[in-house]
């Protein structure tokens, strides 16, 4: 683990599982997150359905930013007014999904609020999740995907970054591809596809706004 990555978890607040009583804010975060990279959400009973079925093999959960504490210990911190000005004593700020099998730890995925990026939430989430998968006695701890391109310059290299940052190697794979068989109906989908997802992501912001 390199001495950024070791700050950062440092830096970071409480890991709690998610439950009936705090499923909401799960929800909220994730939703948030696939709003901003213009990708669509799962639905709600998505989520509770990965407790309800997999049971101990799914783990869902929450980085939740302790208010009293930062602006106790952070009064020079950019974030400070906006925490000081916060409803609530704990701030759901970050979450994940885990699945297990016999050997594997997987990171399904994850979500963190923009405007907290800064306190490096995922780092927290990441490195308790590996201590618990450690307590499972499950052997391989799996990132999940990156790009490809190692480049410092590539649009996608923060994710390979952080991945490193916790001494993760890259394991390559075939990859994913498409077999276009009909490009007519195969452009008109793709362009078709962008313009439903801004058209949802602009009503989603409307109901939003109106509520």
């Amino acid at each position: 683990m390199d001495q950024r990555c070791r700050r950062c978890i440092r830096k970071a607040e409480k890991l709690v599982s998610v439950s009936d009583e705090n499923i909401k804010d799960f929800k909220d975060i994730m939703e948030h997150t696939t709003n901003r990279q213009k990708y669509f959400d799962r639905k709600l009973e998505y989520y509770k359905n990965l407790d309800l079925k997999l049971k101990e093999k799914s783990k869902l959960v929450i980085a939740y930013l302790d208010k009293n504490k930062f602006i106790e210990n952070f009064k020079e911190d950019k974030l400070y007014e906006k925490v000081l000005n916060a409803k609530r004593e704990k701030i759901p700020i970050s979450a994940g999904v885990f699945i297990f099998d016999k050997e594997r730890a997987n990171y399904v995925y994850g979500g963190t609020y923009q405007e907290y990026m800064s306190l490096m939430a995922p780092y927290k989430i990441q490195m308790e999740m590996i201590k618990y998968t450690k307590d499972l006695g499950i052997p391989l701890y799996d990132f999940g995907g990156i790009s490809g391109s190692f480049k410092s310059k590539s649009k996608n290299y923060g994710v390979y970054e952080f991945k490193r940052g916790f001494g993760g190697y890259v394991v390559e794979y075939i990859g994913e591809f498409d077999l276009i068989l009909n490009f007519i109906g195969y452009n008109v989908y793709d362009k078709g596809y962008d313009v439903y997802r801004e058209i949802r992501n602009l009503a989603a912001k409307i109901i939003k706004l109106t509520k």
